[in-house]
């Protein structure tokens, strides 16, 4: 069971990083330190319909900033809040 939530969790990080990637311009990474660290955790389980649940922080410029994230679907369809 929690073999098939982390697949699914990595999924939908996936997923949303190559959302990002492809909304970018064509700049190249700066080199150096990144600016930010983020860390995420969490849980989903599915049925017929699935809710999704995550928590995590962000470090950016020396400043932390905590988040939630959360989702419901049914069928292939669904809504998620961060």
């Amino acid at each position: 069971m929690k073999s098939i939530i982390k697949s699914i969790l990595c999924g939908t990080a996936l997923i949303l990083m190559a959302s990002c990637a492809s909304s970018s311009s064509s700049k190249q990474a700066p080199s150096g330190a990144p600016s930010a660290t983020i860390s995420v955790g969490g849980m989903t389980a599915a049925y017929k319909g699935a809710v999704a649940s995550a928590k995590g922080t962000l470090n950016y410029q020396g400043q932390i900033h905590h988040f939630t994230m959360t989702g419901v679907g049914y069928g292939g369809y669904g809504a998620q809040k961060v």
